[in-house]
Formats: C-alpha cells, sequence, structure tokens
C-alpha cells in the first residue's frame, strides 16, 4: 500500500492523520503456523486492490475455508481474472455479490 493510494482515498483532510510504521508481514501459511491453527471455516479478504495477492498466499491445500469472500472492484483484470481461475482450481463455486466475489467450496 503507498502513501500516494491511501492519500488519494482519505482526500486532502485526512493525510495529516497518516503516519508511517513499520510493520511485521507474512504469508497467511506462516500465520496460521506459527497460532497452531489447522481449520479456517471463513477466510474474509478486503484489502483495497491487494486482494489477489493475499488470497495466493492461503494454503488451500491444508486448509481450504466452506467460505472465501473478497473484493473484486479495484482488482486489476488480470489480478480479477486470476482470482477466479485460482478459486476455481482450489474447487469453489464463484458468485459476484456487489463489489465483492462470494466463493463456496463445491462438495467433494
Amino acid at each position: 500500500m503507498t502513501k500516494r493510494k491511501v492519500s488519494n482515498a482519505l482526500g486532502d483532510g485526512g493525510v495529516s492523520l497518516l503516519r508511517e510504521r513499520v510493520v511485521r508481514t507474512l504469508p497467511l501459511r506462516a500465520l496460521l503456523e506459527e497460532n497452531g491453527t489447522t481449520k479456517v471455516d471463513l477466510l474474509q479478504i478486503d484489502t483495497e486492490s491487494y486482494d489477489y495477492e493475499v488470497l495466493k498466499t492461503f494454503p488451500f491445500d491444508s486448509s481450504a475455508p466452506a467460505l472465501v469472500c473478497f473484493e473484486h472492484c479495484h482488482l486489476s483484470q488480470s489480478d480479477r481474472t486470476a482470482a477466479v481461475s485460482l478459486m476455481i482450481s482450489c474447487g469453489y463455486s464463484i458468485e459476484k455479490w456487489g463489489k465483492d466475489f462470494v466463493c463456496v467450496q463445491k462438495p467433494s
């Protein structure tokens, strides 16, 4: 996320509220492993155009949630297409609900 992108979203009045912080980041797989999480029922992603970047780090091979929701309206066309392909390849049906994709795991 860039400062410019955030300031564009906040407008002139919000820019003064911005503070830069260095934070630890890690892929979802590592976060789940670090916390001993083996089952995820719902994965909700809303990261303002980075949804596919987050989605592709999720370990669908070992912890496939029954329901995955993510925002598509800020994704580039290529990321939107790649996200849909990823979800289909992981065994999900996909519905477009407003600005979101709702993905339901197909019964095996």
